[in-house]
């Protein structure tokens, strides 16, 4: 068979990729920024409200390594 013949089904692939990859992304096209609802709970905190902070060590306790985890208590 002829090359000439058979070249005329890649324009048709390259075609059809193209269709349907504008159709996916045409769907998100247009629409507004949407403000993000929680179904879960109405209660949403960010990283930066549940930062824990620790309590402040007095100067007098000792000090520990952390390669002696038998002085943890």
């Amino acid at each position: 068979m002829n090359k000439k013949y058979t070249l005329w089904i890649y324009p048709l692939i390259v075609l059809g990729l193209v269709l349907i990859l504008s159709n996916g992304c045409k769907n998100n096209m247009g629409t507004t920024a949407r403000k993000a609802s929680y179904p879960i709970d109405s209660t949403v905190v960010t990283t930066a409200d549940r930062t824990i902070i620790p309590d402040p060590v007095p100067s007098a306790s000792p000090k520990i390594l952390p390669s002696e985890i038998s002085k943890f208590s």
